[in-house]
């Protein structure tokens, strides 16, 4: 869920088979909210990761929220996680990560890797 529009990250949303991918996005909110809607979910089931003011409605929705050290002030203070990688250099790995050890899941997905 992005405000831009890029080819680049469209190629990028379809290389990594991402079912849902929302971009020139002015209300995240209402993006947010369709996307809970088509999959089913409760926000509190999801984590939304911004760095932004326009990234406050959402993450405030969801049941965790993640930014970045970068992150503007106010979403820091209401985001339940901070990365220390900065954005484009694996805080959304570090996100990933983050997600699998709370859901002891984080060995069974990394395991086929270290064989």
């Amino acid at each position: 869920m992005t405000g831009r529009n890029s080819n680049s990250v469209l190629i990028r949303a379809e290389n990594l088979e991402i079912d849902y991918f929302y971009q020139g996005i002015s209300d995240k909110r209402e993006a947010f909210n369709d996307l809970i809607k088509k999959t089913g979910l409760k926000a509190e089931e999801c984590a939304f990761m911004g760095d932004d003011i326009v990234d406050l409605p959402p993450m405030l929705q969801s049941g965790l929220a993640i930014t970045v050290p970068g992150g503007h002030d106010e979403v820091k203070k209401i985001a339940h996680f901070i990365t220390e990688k900065i954005a484009g250099y694996g805080a959304v790995r570090e996100a990933c990560d983050f997600i699998m050890k709370a859901q002891d899941t984080y060995g069974k997905v990394i395991a086929p890797y270290l064989k």
